[in-house]
């Protein structure tokens, strides 16, 4: 769409200063698409250390303490910064009085830097962004990574980013509501040489999970599992480890849970479970971080979720070296991000001369598989691995071990990495050698292993319904289910906006936003399906929105509520429905009939109407000029034909629309868009206009 600009200075006495709106339009840092606001402006560089490389991962491998054959791989030295981008970076003012620090932090021999910090708190509107000298850049961050409260403590981190010189770039729009405070407490210098990602490399007899003559049976498998990037601090080091995400109903819900090893968290010196040290709440867990194909040349850099906190735990000597964690995320992220759940088998395990395979990050490289099979085991509780093809190294503990047991379900967990059988047992040349054993911690034990509150069976499954088994699950590859009827429709139709059936709708600034299934020249009427709860209530205590609750006689006449819920994200995009902003969302329910004998499965409308009481309550003003996403969707987990469980949704992009503007008077520092706009009589200085049909101005001169 293009639109009528004016620039305009010095007419007579009105004096009018217009200048292009600067507002970051996509994702990435401010300065790559506005270079010439920088032009001149340099950019102090700080210097943290001078790390001898082999040195520090000749010291890094000494450390073995009470693991001395646990697979956790240390990748770089953390060193204090104390930096405070705002104190210790440039400023440059921009001609909208937005500002922008950037900062280089430079470390040389470096392979890549990474991040903590120890001070965090952004406006809304401010982006943080870290890149190289190439243009590779980890971010936005923004007030989303917020801790929940101003005054908690803070320590969260970004992954590496690969060079010995990184900078730092924080935008500041002017109309903040308070000034951004970051400080960075440790820089990461990898010491490892990077190959294939900035976390390391494995040898050479590893098979990349996205090669098909490994992953046949495995393609779901393989989305379960995540790098881990922690960090020691009583040894300044940070390091990975590897983990799945692992299926699980209880509660009415699905949680985002993934397991790893304990010694993933323990400190190597004194055993002890380090909530101090390898804190969990500060981890870092990447998935989809794996070969495009068998070469392990071109590759996928994953994404994050930042932190966790502990379910359950229990170690080496206890049980069978496992930790359960609830990650910090969402069911959209899950979704979004194609990851999945894994299955895993509570009941039975493998027997000896099973074929087994290993999924893990091996030294933190892209996903690899092993493929194996078990021998007798020397340690109750623990299964024992012989490799055929691949095998594991440093970095791929806490990983998955997999196994078709024959039980209707396809490939399930049933172990986790550990350890190495024995210091002194089957040691070859290096860690290819294919007589080398490793001990997995056996899922049964840890799923019912006697270990009280600890048993994975406790957050797993429900209590009424105890199964011992699940299959994996994927909430983003569920096909479509038949129709409850055939003029009923549901999310993944595709919608209308105001009527509007194809393209990009356009919508008037202001307007009540109507979203209605696409229509059928079937159907008369087509409606949308909502999956139907229901609450029981006091009849006296209804307010808001109930207001067609009915009594029960099998409640002992008390009121019965029925509800449908359904999601609701917005999201600002550029032209090319690119996410540029951050996604507002919320629940909502609509009201369903409730009949005194029972309640329909559906709740049927025809429309749902986003107003301007919605859009507050999402959080979201939206701003003439700009496109928008909007996501309608809900999980069907009532009865009947879509009472499944299964995830749907439905997107669509729109563009607000301006109206006719008039503008008179002094006016200040400002943006202003509009369909026809005249400007009458005003003085004004330093503001941007921006027109769709036509800008005209009256003005007298003397």
């Amino acid at each position: 769409m293009d639109y009528q600009k004016v620039l305009l200075s010095a007419i007579c006495s009105l004096i009018c200063f217009f200048s292009l709106a600067q507002t970051p339009m996509n994702l990435a840092p401010y300065s790559f698409y506005q270079e010439q606001d920088f032009t001149g402006f340099s950019i102090t560089s700080y210097q943290i250390a001078n790390i001898d490389n082999s040195l520090e991962i000749t010291n890094a491998e000494s450390i073995s303490g009470v693991c001395s054959g646990c697979y956790t791989s240390y990748y770089g030295k953390g060193i204090d910064g104390n930096l405070d981008i705002k104190v210790n970076g440039n400023l440059t003012t921009l001609s909208n009085g937005d500002k922008i620090w950037r900062l280089e932090i430079y470390s040389p021999t470096a392979f890549a830097l990474q991040f903590y910090f120890n001070q965090y708190q952004l406006p809304p509107g401010a982006t943080l962004h870290f890149y190289n000298s190439s243009k590779e850049y980890i971010g936005p961050f923004t007030s989303e990574n917020n801790p929940t409260s101003p005054n908690a403590t803070v320590k969260f981190g970004t992954r590496p980013i690969k060079g010995e010189k990184i900078i730092a770039e924080y935008y500041e729009p002017s109309s903040s509501s308070f000034s951004g405070h970051i400080k960075i407490g440790k820089v990461v210098h990898s010491f490892r040489e990077i190959e294939k990602g900035p976390y390391g490399s494995s040898l050479p007899c590893h098979n990349d999970a996205e090669c098909t003559s490994v992953n046949i049976g495995l393609q779901e498998a393989i989305k379960t599992v995540g790098l881990i990037l922690s960090y020691d601090d009583d040894n300044d080091l940070a390091l990975t480890c590897s983990g799945a995400m692992l299926n699980n109903y209880s509660g009415g819900s699905r949680k985002p849970y993934f397991l790893t090893a304990y010694h993933c968290a323990i400190d190597q010196t004194t055993g002890g479970f380090a909530i101090g040290d390898y804190n969990p709440s500060t981890w870092i867990f990447i998935f989809n971080h794996q070969a495009y194909g068998c070469d392990g040349v071109n590759f996928n850099s994953g994404t994050s979720i930042y932190g966790s906190s502990v379910v359950a735990a229990k170690d080496i000597d206890a049980s069978s070296d496992y930790m359960l964690l609830r990650l910090n995320t969402t069911d959209l992220f899950i979704i979004d991000n194609g990851i999945c759940y894994a299955g895993w088998e509570g009941l039975y395990g493998p027997g000896v001369g099973s074929t087994v395979k290993g999924i893990h990050h091996p030294k933190g490289d892209v996903k690899k598989i092993s493929i194996g099979h078990t021998i007798p085991s020397i340690k109750t509780d623990y299964l024992r691995v012989d490799w055929d093809f691949g095998t594991v190294e440093h970095g791929s503990s806490g990983s998955p071990l997999f196994t078709n047991l024959g039980l209707g379900y396809d490939y399930q967990v049933v172990g986790l990495l550990s350890h190495i059988t024995a210091a002194t047992e089957n040691i070859g040349f290096d860690d290819c050698d294919p007589d080398r054993y490793f001990h997995y911690g056996e899922f049964t034990e840890a799923f019912n292993g006697n270990n009280g509150v600890n048993d994975l069976n406790n957050f797993l499954v429900d209590a009424s319904n105890p199964v011992t088994s699940m299959e994996t699950y994927c909430p983003s590859n569920n096909s479509p289910v038949p129709l409850p009827t055939e003029c009923s429709g549901y999310y993944e139709d595709g919608m209308s906006i105001n009527s509007s059936q194809n393209g990009v709708p356009c919508i008037e600034d202001g307007a009540l936003i109507e979203l209605k299934p696409l229509d059928d020249p079937d159907c008369s009427t087509i409606t949308w399906a909502i999956p139907n709860r229901s609450v029981f209530t006091n009849c006296n205590d209804i307010i808001g929105d109930f207001d067609e609750c009915r009594r029960s006689i099998f409640t002992g006449f008390q009121c019965k509520c029925a509800y449908g819920y359904y999601f609701i994200e917005i999201m600002e995009v550029n032209e090319d429905n690119v996410q540029i902003g951050v996604a507002h969302s919320k629940w909502f329910f609509l009201q369903g009939e409730t009949f005194d004998l029972f309640t329909p499965v559906f709740v049927e409308t025809g429309s749902i109407e986003v107003s301007s009481n919605t859009l507050s309550e999402l959080g979201i003003d939206l701003i003439p000029g700009r496109y928008y996403r909007i996501k309608l969707a809900g999980e069907n987990g009532g009865r009947g034909a879509l009472g499944d469980g299964v995830w749907r949704e439905t997107t669509r992009m729109f563009l607000i629309t301006p109206q006719d503007l008039t503008l008179t008077g002094f006016i200040g520092p400002s943006s202003h868009f509009g369909d026809e706009i005249q400007i009458v009589n005003s003085s004004a200085y330093d503001i941007d206009i921006k027109a769709l049909s036509s800008i005209t101005i009256e003005a007298d001169c003397y």
